[in-house]
């Protein structure tokens, strides 16, 4: 895809709890410089076959939340939404909708009356050769392809109008996954290296290192049937070792 970036870490504080089939809540704690709070509930809505549907409301960080996702089998369309609402007379409102229909997917956001919308799309030269394009407002936009000489092994590339290049692969071997990415513009190039593995106890962990001075690790543990346990450990070398820990349980019953 446009984005060959791969190995992400969820370093939030957080609790699912599934109330009913139809009703889940969902606290979470941040902290440090961008810390906040969380407390929202979200519901299946029930609707015709073939469309998954849920809306939800709540606090995030002082403003008032409103969510829905939306999925169609059939056409093969996937939409999500947020709002947030301040509650302050000079504080700003912001509305983002996120989706994918087949091989399209569209970004809209907008924040103080200020929209900025972003398109993208894929093209299948062959099976094993895919070619994307991306377009913001304001003309700027990208190019990417991948190449997957295997059905284990992908490589990707691609380029942004800001000058901003990525050159990234994934490849798996049994239970091991390894993915990489370099970055590099005219300023400055970072490079990252991560795998992922399940554990002979049944464990998943994840670990990455970056030239850029970030070494992260996860282990997600399966405590019981509906319940997951994710802790997290995030260090940032080059900026006087700056950490973040996480602990996440997810618990559905």
């Amino acid at each position: 895809g446009i984005n060959a970036e791969y190995m992400g870490f969820d370093m939030d504080n957080s609790l699912e709890l599934q109330v009913k089939d139809d009703v889940q809540l969902n606290t979470q704690i941040n902290f440090g410089e961008c810390g906040g709070a969380q407390l929202s509930a979200k519901r299946n809505v029930q609707t015709v076959e073939g469309i998954d549907m849920t809306v939800g409301g709540g606090v995030k960080n002082g403003l008032i939340q409103a969510t829905f996702t939306l999925d169609n089998s059939k056409a093969n369309l996937s939409l999500q939404g947020e709002a947030l609402i301040s509650t302050q007379k000079d504080g700003s409102d912001e509305y983002t909708v996120r989706g994918t229909w087949g091989r399209l997917s569209g970004f809209f956001r907008e924040v103080n009356d200020q929209p900025t919308l972003e398109v993208a799309g894929v093209y299948s030269v062959c099976s094993a050769v895919n070619v994307g394009v991306k377009l913001e407002t304001e003309g700027s936009g990208g190019l990417a392809a991948s190449f997957s000489p295997s059905t284990s092994t992908l490589l990707a590339l691609s380029t942004e109008s800001t000058g901003l290049w990525r050159v990234g692969f994934k490849t798996v071997a049994k239970k091991l996954t390894w993915a990489g990415e370099c970055k590099f513009d005219e300023y400055d190039r970072v490079a990252s290296l991560g795998f992922e593995t399940e554990l002979p106890s049944g464990q998943i962990m994840k670990a990455k290192v970056g030239s850029s001075g970030l070494l992260a690790a996860a282990l997600q543990h399966k405590m019981a049937d509906q319940c997951t346990l994710t802790t997290s450990v995030e260090v940032d070398s080059a900026n006087k070792w700056q950490s973040r820990l996480g602990l996440k349980l997810s618990y559905a019953g």
